[in-house]
């Protein structure tokens, strides 16, 4: 989940930053702080639940024609089922958030139990590099990430063990996490709401999701420093293959 070892070194993340862009001669990456969803949810997570909930929805309106011919009650019904669909997942989503932050709270208590123990100096960073390097190998260069070790084993043995229990920015976390979720939900459900030509409806709301998943796309390519364009209509593409591929195997 998003930002799933910020508890662990947050006061030494900026160093790692500047060593990283130091060793690839790139401008250090900053996380936005303008918005809810940008100080407690990563983009790659916000865009996992665009692209997860736009896709179910669609799995419900695509092949959704036949439906809405049935009347108000059958259109009733197939957008009930795109709102519990999209609802169940945003509560399995929101408590796999909880629990990925209480996991990696009980591995930074082990590490910290382990660097308490240990004699310090490399010893201590030698335990920090055994749960880290893994993930960090590649990010800095081997002696920027000596010393990277050795500052969080420094700053962990003289820090106090912290009981291992969610906090309240966990649970925004995963509120928004549920929010978002269910709030992909609104592109195929409002256009019922507005417009009583239910076959103008669901196109229009076919057309929203469809808008939302190349935006998704869109934004993706403006973060990671891609083409924009190619990677929205990548994304659009896929996304639409994803839920052909659903409705084939629906019985």
């Amino acid at each position: 989940m998003a930002d799933s070892c910020g508890g662990w070194f947050s006061p030494m993340k900026n160093e790692l930053r500047v060593i990283s862009a130091r060793h690839h001669h790139a401008e250090p990456f900053r996380r936005r702080e303008g918005t809810l969803l940008s100080r407690y949810l990563d983009p790659i997570d916000i865009a996992g639940e665009l692209l997860t909930g736009t896709i179910l929805a669609l799995s419900f309106t695509l092949g959704g024609s036949l439906i809405v011919r049935g009347g108000p009650d059958a259109t009733r019904k197939m957008l009930l089922g795109v709102l519990g669909c999209n609802v169940a997942w945003g509560i399995i989503d929101g408590t796999t958030c909880l629990m990925s932050r209480m996991y990696e709270r009980r591995r930074k208590a082990r590490l910290h139990a382990a660097i308490r123990a240990s004699s310090g100096g490399e010893d201590a960073a030698a335990i920090v590099a055994d749960e880290l390097n893994e993930e960090l190998a590649g990010f800095a260069s081997p002696a920027d990430l000596t010393h990277f070790y050795r500052q969080v084993a420094a700053h962990l043995s003289h820090l106090a063990p912290e009981p291992v229990r969610l906090a309240k920015e966990d649970v925004y976390r995963a509120l928004l996490t549920f929010g978002l979720m269910c709030g992909t939900t609104l592109p195929a459900v409002v256009p019922f709401l507005l417009l009583r030509d239910l076959d103008v409806a669901l196109r229009l709301s076919n057309l929203l999701l469809l808008a939302v998943l190349f935006l998704t796309g869109y934004r993706w390519g403006r973060i990671t420093r891609s083409r924009p364009w190619l990677v929205g209509l990548a994304v659009l593409l896929i996304g639409r293959i994803m839920v052909g591929v659903a409705m084939l195997l629906e019985p």
